[in-house]
């Protein structure tokens, strides 16, 4: 049932939420944490905020509300697809580093952004079997099923939950990040084109702009991040819920 969706969604982002927190406690090169580990949140993360757009969406379209409540929920929409775009980016920034260490474990942060990533594609999907390898089953990209009115609470509740962790996520995985490029574990190509990642070819700590560069867009994504998690909350305002 659409309520049982919603009530997991906003148990597994406070337990994101957590997880994130208590990173910030953990030693800089916590176990699990690499690269690959940080790439892996990053796109969970593009996948959670397209479901999150999609959610939105799928409310303003079924609810078929004029005025204030909805342009609030067009606006939290649209929000959510630029948070979307930042994370999107910020996957592909981080293909072109590395670490000296590519098989780990996931991390506990990574660990629960899967399951944001899982658990809201469910929602949106209104399937519980649903899994980020499934097949469209007939939907087109984007498309999410009509919400009855009595759904508006708890969807809003549970987008505004996974907005919020994946605010306080990307804050954890920066410092992460800072972590590991102070204790050089950050690696670029060391050839003549820094833009470029070979990983067979030599590599060597990251430069300095590079890192300033990726810190900076980890800084965009959770400004863009807190930005849907603010409109969220506007559009509930608005609709009275």
């Amino acid at each position: 049932p659409a309520s049982s969706l919603t009530q997991a969604v906003s148990t597994i982002a406070e337990r994101a939420r957590h997880a994130a927190w208590l990173s910030g406690t953990q030693p800089p090169w916590q176990p699990g944490m690499s690269v690959n580990t940080l790439r892996q949140s990053a796109a969970a993360n593009t996948l959670t905020s397209h479901h999150c757009q999609t959610l939105l969406r799928s409310l303003a379209r079924s609810q078929r509300l004029a005025g204030e409540p909805g342009t609030a929920l067009r606006a939290a929409a649209e929000a959510a697809g630029r948070a979307r775009t930042r994370w999107l980016g910020l996957a592909r920034a981080l293909d072109q580093v590395t670490t000296t260490s590519h098989q780990q474990p996931p991390s506990p942060v990574a660990a629960e952004v899967d399951d944001l990533t899982l658990w809201t594609g469910r929602l949106a999907h209104t399937y519980p079997g649903w899994t980020p390898a499934s097949r469209s089953r007939g939907a087109t990209p984007g498309d999410a099923p009509a919400r009855e009115p009595g759904e508006m609470a708890g969807v809003l509740a549970a987008v505004f939950d996974a907005c919020d962790a994946m605010t306080r996520i990307a804050a954890a995985d920066r410092r992460q990040v800072h972590a590991l490029a102070g204790a050089g574990r950050l690696l670029a190509a060391a050839g003549p084109d820094p833009a470029t990642l070979d990983l067979l070819g030599p590599v060597a700590p990251a430069r300095a702009d590079r890192i300033g560069a990726l810190l900076t867009l980890y800084q965009y994504t959770a400004q863009a991040s807190a930005e849907a998690t603010a409109t969220v909350s506007a559009a509930a305002t608005a609709a009275r819920v």
